[in-house]
């Protein structure tokens, strides 16, 4: 999948500037009537401090941005070189209106975000999640994992598989390296009847919630589906997709990010049962006759 499959479908040369998270609103936005992502309040590219729309601002411009936002917590993560949702900050605020750093309690500012997250890191608003993910767990934002394969044959954007990640009890992130789960969707948005952890342990119960039980079914579903095969539609150069998607408290989907490398096919063969699914021997073909197209590699030092 890493050594072939992505670096066929999802070019390497391309493939940064589509994974930086600052970058999400400048390539998705013209293709969609309203925002699809969370709200962004301050952008710092390459250690410029830009505002919503990129236009380059000052820390004083900055500063008076923060001071201006009024919700009830703030979210602040590196946009590049991210997995495993590592580094996310949440800062609440309080009855200063002023916002603190959840973890510690340090005042927000742009010494500690760069302290914390670098150089390349985006603050965007904390929003509220649909009642049916909140029932999982209130303290995460449940998001669903969307895989989308743009059919070389077809020519289209194709949804294939679904799971539900859902963090462990009292955790912030969703994420299965800190404890959480996730479920599988089946026909109609009907969620499995057992989970499973990121060692392919498989269980019927996680917080509390028996699902071989109870039956759970993901309202407007087929919005979801759209919405991730309308974002993939909307990136060239990126045919396999990773779609990281909530609903808000209207059941309306919300992009959190998407992935187009390195993302983790296990989740779905260990939910599923396959990563392509009818689409497996197109894919395999396709590769077969691209091979020598996946020639490049990235060096780390």
């Amino acid at each position: 999948m890493h050594n072939v499959i992505e670096p066929v479908f999802n070019p390497i040369r391309y493939r940064g500037l589509y994974a930086d998270k600052n970058m999400f609103d400048k390539l998705l936005k013209p293709y969609f009537k309203d925002s699809i992502t969370p709200k962004t309040i301050v952008r710092c590219i390459n250690g410029g401090l830009y505002d919503e729309n990129y236009y380059l601002i000052n820390q004083t411009d900055a500063y008076d941005i923060l001071e201006s936002v009024n919700v009830s917590y703030l979210v602040a993560k590196p946009t590049i070189d991210t997995s495993s949702g590592k580094n996310i900050l949440f800062f609440d605020q309080q009855d200063d209106l002023v916002y603190y750093l959840r973890s510690s309690n340090k005042k927000l500012d742009f010494v500690l975000l760069e302290k914390l997250l670098g150089k390349n890191y985006i603050i965007q608003h904390g929003l509220s999640q649909s009642s049916f993910t909140e029932l999982f767990n209130s303290t995460s934002i449940n998001t669903f994992r969307i895989n989308t394969y743009k059919s070389v044959q077809a020519e289209k954007a194709i949804a294939i598989n679904g799971v539900l990640r859902i963090g462990k009890a009292g955790s912030n992130v969703d994420n299965l390296h800190s404890g959480g789960c996730m479920v599988g969707i089946g026909s109609g948005g009907k969620l499995k009847n057992y989970c499973s952890d990121q060692n392919g342990k498989v269980f019927t119960s996680f917080n509390g919630i028996d699902f071989s039980k109870q039956e759970f079914v993901v309202p407007k579903y087929d919005q979801v589906i759209d919405f991730a095969q309308k974002v993939s539609s909307c990136l060239p150069h990126q045919r396999v997709l990773a779609l990281d998607i909530m609903l808000d408290r209207n059941d309306q989907p919300k992009l959190i990010e998407y992935n187009n490398c390195a993302f983790s096919v296990w989740v779905f063969q260990q939910t599923i049962g396959s990563v392509f699914g009818c689409y497996t021997e197109e894919v395999l073909d396709y590769c077969r006759e691209h091979k020598k197209e996946a020639t490049r590699i990235y060096l780390t030092y």
